[in-house]
């Protein structure tokens, strides 16, 4: 494994019921009729709607244990792209920046309760993103986010987003945030838009198989999320994004996937990661339509 193999997550069953207890839609299931069993024998390669944005795909590399920002800057981006391809409104300016809901998650949302440790959990990366907003890749007044700084956001987890900045932030919000807890809440979360923050502390190898899977081994507390799905295959799965670089995993691909993804069978989705209870899908839109994507099947 490569010098940034960073983690950053742990399990908080109090923090996750805490988010739940304040949302309109606790569970994904429960909530998404509109959408329910949409995703079933598709694909959903969300990934390439942020391609035909920017191009190359951005694969992020963490720095410090931030990896509960990382995952959800990674889901906002797919979120915006794919609203944008699909006709939404806006237009695409940068990437999400990982620092600002780093800050957001840790001292907003926590209220500093982890003090200087780095670190988050799912579900105060969720509720950042939902109640406080995002930022982008560039430079905001003395405060410069054009490029990805573990220094900063360890500044950020300590101090928080500076004060002048939250009302920035407030405009971007992702509207609605649900509890995923099986493989078909993620696949059709997938298949209209939605993308979906996976934390547990289940570990994979780093060869991926002829099918571009990686097997489970090991433990890591870590976040990241997934920006892809396709139930069509003989092995439905989905496609996990990481933020430790390009080079840490290797293996045949599929779908040109971006680097350093790799693919998760359903399954083991479902029993090893989310069964950790700390998943979460981000929508655009109040509640959970459903919708037509120009890209959503490729």
């Amino acid at each position: 494994m490569p010098a940034n193999k960073h983690f950053g997550w742990s399990p908080n069953p109090e923090a996750v019921g805490d988010v739940m207890s304040q949302l309109r839609h606790p569970l994904l299931g429960p909530a998404s009729e509109a959408i329910k069993g949409s995703g079933a024998g598709t694909k959903a390669l969300l990934w390439k709607n942020v391609e035909q944005l920017v191009g190359q795909y951005p694969v992020r590399t963490q720095a410090i244990g931030d990896c509960v920002s990382q995952g959800a800057a990674t889901a906002v981006d797919v979120v915006k792209a794919t609203s944008i391809q699909s006709g939404g409104a806006g237009i695409w300016r940068a990437e999400t920046a990982s620092e600002a809901i780093y800050g957001l998650s840790r001292v907003e949302v926590g209220q500093g309760k982890l003090g200087r440790d780095d670190g988050s959990y799912g579900a105060w990366g969720a509720k950042a993103v939902k109640d406080y907003g995002t930022l982008v890749r560039e430079r905001y007044g003395q405060h410069d986010l054009g490029v990805y700084s573990g220094k900063l956001a360890r500044e950020w987890g300590v101090d928080g987003l500076p004060d002048e900045l939250e009302p920035v932030a407030h405009e971007h919000l992702i509207q609605e945030i649900s509890l995923v807890e099986t493989y078909e809440d993620v696949r059709d979360a997938l298949a209209n838009g939605y993308a979906v923050t996976i934390a547990s502390m289940q570990g994979f190898r780093d060869v991926r198989d002829d099918d571009g899977f990686l097997k489970p081994s090991g433990e890591w507390p870590h976040q990241m999320a997934v920006i892809g799905m396709d139930d069509e295959f003989e092995r439905p799965g989905v496609l996990v994004m990481n933020s430790w670089g390009s080079n840490w995993v290797s293996g045949p691909t599929r779908h040109n996937q971006p680097p350093g993804s790799f693919w998760v069978d359903a399954d083991v989705l479902e029993t090893k990661i989310l069964s950790d209870e700390d998943s979460w899908a981000f929508g655009d839109y109040e509640g959970w339509p459903a919708k037509t994507l120009n890209l959503r099947i490729i």
